[in-house]
């Protein structure tokens, strides 16, 4: 299952939309704040009943500016950058 982790400052969550899960940090995010919104995948185990968020580096990093929120990719551990879908 897919999973979309936002967080900032103060705030934080987990949605399964990636549009929902930058609106929901803009809102929380603070003048001085930076927002991380990161696509997880879900692992689930049957054996022992436990689940976890596996991030993925897929994402962005938000900050105010101007106004508004400029939204800028993650930098995968490779060095490239993963690019929104318009």
């Amino acid at each position: 299952m897919r999973l979309w982790l936002w967080d900032t400052a103060t705030h934080r969550g987990v949605t399964d939309d990636e549009d929902r899960a930058m609106t929901r940090a803009e809102e929380c995010l603070g003048d001085s704040d930076t927002a991380r919104v990161e696509l997880a995948l879900l692992s689930a185990s049957f054996d022992t009943l436990t689940n976890d968020h596996i991030r993925t580096g897929i994402g962005w990093t938000g900050t105010h500016a101007a106004g508004t929120v400029q939204w800028a990719p993650l930098a995968t551990s490779t060095g490239h950058a993963h690019f929104r879908a318009s």
